[in-house]
């Protein structure tokens, strides 16, 4: 948006004559013409063409949040564009199903995600540029997919495959976990409890790892065959090392495609926080709940979203030659499709029925 001053014509300038100054839309005249709710993006409208402010003063106005964003939330012409694209990227992966997983899911209540992005209504939302048609990113999906893996490797007895050498040939290793360091400092006690769960768990895998094929091979990967660097490799995975533990970063072998949602009646929902407490934790009072409520509206996908995900199978250029025996299991087929597909599978139902997807998904 800019602030401007319409053209004046011929003899303006006289009092009386003046254009009064207004908010208009930085695009052609021609495009203007059309420039509504039923042309302009939702992304682009909740973002570049944000229509909460206040005329002249610039100011966002309190009293026309929930218009302003209600004013986003219909896809209008663009419901075919995002059926497309959906389309599009399905088709894509359908061709190519031995590299390529398709999975198909709808959400039970509403979902949103991208709250932390950066808006003037201190609640964002993540729209997919420069479309500006709504999304979940493919890095989201996997960090929970991720998550996921780590506790069935870790904890469940049912652990669906996986195991610390699929983990990370699969999904790539970072040193940034907090349960690869032996303590973490200046935390709530829960919080440090929570970490010396993890810790246990983790190390009581460890100590088989050397000893799986899996394991052999990716410290091969990043320490080769000689026996200090290994040696040097695994004090850092015990977090005995933390400059060398850094040091070790790997890609995985999956790639975790965007998501494109296909909401039940082509259109997104505003949402309500309704908190009653600001007295309690911003004053200092006794809680209760007799203090006065103060709205947050937010964007959200509305329940019977369909969300398709899809996962491809792409090992770094040269990694069969270097570690053949690694892909050949990786591909090798269980129940009839490769094994990766198996373990992908048993993550993400772990994660679909006790992570979730998107923001918001805490409990207790």
């Amino acid at each position: 948006m800019v602030e401007a001053r319409e053209r004046e014509p011929k003899g303006a300038g006289k009092k009386g004559n003046q254009s009064p100054q207004q908010l208009v839309s930085a695009v052609p005249q021609y495009v203007a013409r059309h420039f509504d709710e039923r042309f302009l993006p939702p992304g682009h409208a909740f973002r570049l063409y944000f229509k909460g402010w206040t005329e002249k003063t610039w100011e966002l106005s309190k009293s026309e949040k929930l218009r302003a964003l209600q004013s986003v939330v219909n896809l209008g012409n663009c419901k075919s564009l995002l059926e497309k694209l959906a389309e599009r990227t399905i088709r894509l992966a359908e061709g190519d199903p031995r590299r390529c997983l398709v999975l198909l899911a709808q959400t039970t209540a509403p979902f949103t995600t991208g709250l932390g992005n950066e808006h003037p209504l201190e609640n964002g939302f993540a729209f997919l540029d420069p479309y500006g048609l709504p999304y979940l990113p493919g890095s989201g999906v996997k960090g929970v997919v991720r998550r996921a893996a780590e506790e069935l490797a870790l904890f469940e007895s049912e652990k669906g495959g996986w195991t610390l050498g699929m983990l990370w040939w699969l999904l790539g290793f970072d040193g940034n976990s907090a349960y690869l360091k032996e303590d973490v400092k200046n935390v709530p006690e829960v919080v440090r409890n929570e970490h010396h769960r993890w810790r246990k768990a983790y190390l009581t895998a460890l100590s088989s790892f050397e000893n799986d094929p899996l394991g052999d091979a990716f410290i091969r990967m990043v320490a080769g065959d000689e026996s200090q660097a290994r040696k040097a490799v695994m004090e850092a995975l015990q977090g005995k090392d933390i400059n060398t533990l850094h040091r070790i970063h790997t890609r995985g072998l999956l790639e975790f495609l965007d998501v494109l949602p296909k909401p039940p009646e082509g259109s997104l929902r505003v949402d309500i926080m309704n908190p009653h407490y600001g007295h309690y934790y911003q004053k200092g009072q006794p809680p209760g709940d007799w203090g006065e409520p103060v709205p947050i509206f937010f964007l959200t996908l509305p329940p019977g979203t369909e969300f398709t995900f899809v996962v491809r199978w792409s090992p770094p250029l040269g990694l069969a030659q270097r570690f053949p025996a690694v892909t050949e299991y990786f591909e090798s087929s269980a129940n009839g499709e490769p094994r990766w597909k198996k373990l992908v599978r048993a993550a993400f139902d772990y994660a679909l029925q006790w992570l979730g997807f998107g923001a918001k998904t805490a409990i207790g």
